[in-house]
C-alpha cells in the first residue's frame, strides 16, 4: 500500500519483530524474509541477540536461494543510502543541530491531524459550563513494549484551557481498588467522563472500571467519552461507549490536539487505519 497507492519511495522500517504476533507465530526469522519481501528496507529486531542473529541469517539464505531477489536488497540499500546522503552523514562535517521548534511543530501539526473521532462526534464537544472528569491510564513499569515515561502535560493539563472545572484522576493499567473506588466516587460529581484507556484489552480490571463508568454516566445522563492513547482495539472491550476516540499516543502533542477535539477547538480529520468491529478503516 505504502508503495503503489501511497507512491512513497522512502525508506520503510519495522517494528520489532519480536512481538508476540510475530515471534509466536511464523517466529522472527521467517518474520524477517516476508518483511523484506514486502517491501521493508529496514528490519528492526530489538531485543535478543539470538533472534537478530537468526533473522540476519534467514534473510541471507532466501536471497541465496532465490527467494529474495538481490536487486531487492539493492533496492533497500539504495534507500538507506539516499537517507544517509541527505542527512549528511557523508560529508565528513557534523550534522546539523536538530531544529526543536520544527520538530515541535511538525508533532503538533501530524497530532492535530491523527485524531479520529471513531464514534458519537454528535455529542461533542464537551460542556464548557460544567464540570469534567478525566481517568488518566499511565504504565508504571516499563517493558519491552511499555515505557514508563512521568509525564506532566497530560490530557487534563491540555483541557483545563477550554473547560471550566477538570479533575484529573491517575490509575494504574490495572487500577488498584482504592483508584477505583477515588474514580467512581468522582464521577458522580462529573457532567462529563473521559477515561483515557491505555491497552484495555489486556488489563481486565482497566476494562471493568470503564464498563462501570459508561453504565453509571448513561443511567445518570452525562456525557461519558472513551480515549484510546495506545493501541486503536480499546473499543472491543466496551462497544457500547457513546463516544470513541483514537489518539493512538500519550504524548504532550496528541493530548493538546485531542483537548483540541473535545472542546470543540478543532475538528477531527483522522481516520482509523484498520478495522474495529463495524467502524472500517479509510
Amino acid at each position: 500500500m505504502l508503495r503503489e497507492r501511497l507512491g512513497f519511495d522512502g525508506v520503510v522500517v519495522t517494528d520489532c519483530l519480536e512481538m508476540n504476533a510475530i515471534s509466536e507465530t511464523i517466529g522472527v526469522a521467517r518474520g524477517a524474509v516476508e518483511a523484506v519481501k514486502g517491501g521493508a528496507d529496514l528490519i528492526l529486531v530489538s531485543h535478543r541477540l539470538d533472534r537478530q542473529i537468526s533473522a540476519l541469517e534467514a534473510v541471507y539464505e532466501a536471497v541465496l536461494a532465490g527467494e529474495i531477489p538481490a536487486s531487492r536488497i539493492d533496492e533497500a540499500v539504495r534507500r538507506v543510502w539516499s537517507l544517509k546522503e541527505k542527512r549528511g552523514l557523508f560529508a565528513g562535517t557534523s550534522a546539523a543541530a536538530p531544529d526543536a521548534a520544527l520538530a515541535e511543530a511538525v508533532a503538533r501539526r501530524l497530532s492535530e491531524r491523527a485524531v479520529t473521532v471513531v464514534k458519537g462526534a454528535e455529542r461533542l464537544p464537551l460542556r464548557a459550563d460544567g464540570r469534567t472528569l478525566v481517568v488518566w491510564t499511565e504504565a508504571r513499569t516499563s517493558t519491552e513494549v511499555v515505557e514508563a515515561v512521568e509525564q506532566s502535560w497530560t490530557l487534563g493539563a491540555a483541557l483545563s484551557g477550554g473547560v471550566v472545572d477538570v479533575t484529573e484522576i491517575a490509575i494504574g493499567l490495572e487500577p488498584t481498588e482504592a483508584e477505583k473506588n477515588e474514580v467512581t466516587s468522582s464521577a458522580v460529581a462529573a457532567e462529563s467522563i473521559v477515561f483515557c484507556s491505555y491497552d484495555a484489552g489486556f488489563y481486565p480490571g482497566q476494562a471493568a472500571l470503564i464498563r462501570v463508568l459508561h453504565e453509571s454516566a448513561e443511567a445518570a445522563g452525562r456525557t461519558f467519552v472513551l480515549a484510546s492513547l495506545r493501541t486503536p482495539y480499546d473499543l472491543l472491550e466496551v462497544p457500547a461507549v457513546p463516544v470513541y476516540i483514537c489518539a493512538y499516543e500519550n504524548k504532550p502533542s496528541m493530548m493538546s490536539a485531542l483537548a483540541g477535539v473535545l472542546t470543540g477547538r478543532l475538528p477531527a480529520v483522522g481516520r482509523l487505519p484498520v478495522t474495529i468491529g463495524d467502524y472500517p478503516c479509510f
